[in-house]
């Protein structure tokens, strides 16, 4: 007859609690130097770099710079989701307190970093700015309805009309700074992405569905890239 196999020894609840405890001491704490997720004041806090529109988060500066230089023409940017793993790596780093040059670690051949992962850094980003690029305080006079009713009269002169109410509410002393050099700074890059829509395929109505998805605001967003160099 066979000997009877020993049957794997079972944790105990109280040492498979302990090795749990254990676990989640292990995990890095970056609620100290986290700059996703956070309001924008204190990511800029955190971490900024002089762009020029003005101050930006850190890591939105070298996430756009890369893109911008090295992604323009990246087929579907912003719309193929990219490798989750590296993406996640970006961002904990940065959440870390540290810093990613992409551009200069990528040209030095330091690293060689994916357009489609960067931007997808840039929608991590946006997704999880608490209030949005536009603020909660003034989200409600951003909406399609509200800039509709604003503007409203004659057909003619219609467009000229948004763009003025859109450039009086960017520009008041209700919209802070640090929204607008942001918001300017992305609407800029993402008209940059637009101007290459014949080879990226990736036009502004594709772009604000990409990056703005079933956002209330994206129409609003429609205009300010098209209509930037006049409203900023």
């Amino acid at each position: 007859m066979g000997q009877k196999q020993a049957k794997p020894e079972q944790k105990s609840s109280v040492s498979a609690t302990v090795e749990n405890v254990q676990n989640e001491e292990q995990k890095p704490d970056y609620s100290m130097t986290m700059v996703f997720g956070v309001p924008l004041i204190l990511s800029l806090e955190r971490s900024q770099t002089n762009s020029q529109f003005g101050a930006v988060p850190t890591v939105l500066y070298e996430c756009i710079l890369f893109i911008n230089t090295k992604g323009l023409e990246e087929e579907c940017i912003y719309r193929i989701p990219g490798d989750r793993t590296k993406i996640d790596s970006y961002i904990n780093t940065f959440n870390s307190g540290k810093t990613i040059q992409f551009l200069e670690e990528h040209e030095s051949k330091t690293q060689r970093y994916d357009p489609l992962n960067i931007a997808r850094v840039v929608l991590h980003f946006l997704n999880n700015l608490p209030g949005g690029l536009l603020t909660e305080e003034l989200g409600q006079k951003f909406l399609p309805s509200t800039v509709a009713n604003a503007v409203k009269g004659e057909k003619d002169g219609k467009r000229q009309r948004k763009i003025a109410y859109l450039r009086e509410l960017i520009h008041s002393g209700d919209f802070p700074q640090q929204n607008r050099s942001c918001l300017q700074l992305v609407v800029n890059h993402l008209m940059q992405v637009a101007k290459k829509s014949s080879i990226n395929q990736m036009s502004v109505k594709n772009l604000v569905f990409c990056v703005f998805h079933m956002s209330k605001w994206s129409k609003t967003f429609s205009t300010l890239i098209k209509y930037q160099d006049e409203i900023f």
